[in-house]
């Protein structure tokens, strides 16, 4: 099968066809296209499908006069050409309607959209002003935020710093602490020492009483 593109009112049509018939297609398309500008100059855009019926009707028309001026029955030829017409109009008819659906509904939508684009329009001053108060409060709350930051460094270096001032004050009584301690150990080894040199005299003493007392008895 064969496929040609015909354009008519200035919308393509792909129309099947015969192999090899494709030029013959290509005129008809031609001729109707012609019938049709014809059509929309006189009377205006009114629609593709009306104005696809009246030329289909006044070629059909044409048709069927010189068929009865030559005295001869409608080829079948172009009753099949007539047939394929008439369901093709139809067809677009129905496109048509569908086509005016599409449209109603797109002037909605366009009315819509103007409709939001102006509320968005007079609403957009009011938003800007909100805006600019919102960034202007953003800029507050950090400065506070930055002053704030500032002021718990200080603060914890303050008491880093008395941390370690009292860190240091209690290293230096631990210090202190150790070396008394040291001292009272010496103190009390020497007392110990003091205390044994005292019982070795005091035996030693208690030893020669001894010995003296005996010789008194003997003598």
């Amino acid at each position: 099968m064969g496929e040609v593109t015909i354009t008519v009112n200035g919308r393509p049509y792909r129309m099947a066809c015969e192999d090899g018939q494709e030029g013959h297609l290509v005129k008809l398309g031609e001729s109707l296209a012609d019938r049709v500008a014809d059509l929309a100059r006189q009377l205006g855009q009114v629609g593709d499908a009306q104005l696809l019926v009246m030329a289909a009707l006044i070629q059909a028309d044409e048709v069927f006069e010189a068929a009865a001026a030559g005295g001869a029955p409608d080829p079948s030829g172009l009753a099949a050409e007539r047939d394929a017409l008439a369901a093709e109009v139809a067809r677009l008819q129905a496109e048509s309607a569908a086509g005016a659906d599409l449209a109603a509904e797109r002037d909605a939508f366009a009315a819509e959209v103007e409709r939001l684009k102006t509320a968005a329009d007079a609403a957009g001053a009011g938003l800007a002003a909100e805006r600019d108060a919102l960034a202007a409060e953003v800029e507050r709350l950090k400065a506070v935020a930055d002053a704030a930051t500032a002021e718990k460094g200080r603060q914890a270096a303050a008491v880093e710093a008395d941390v370690a001032a009292e860190r240091d004050a209690l290293l230096g009584e631990l210090q202190a602490l150790k070396a008394d301690h040291e001292t009272l150990q010496r103190a009390r080894a020497a007392q110990a020492a003091a205390e044994a040199s005292a019982a070795e005299a005091i035996d030693a003493l208690s030893g020669r009483v001894a010995r003296l007392a005996a010789a008194l008895q003997t003598h």
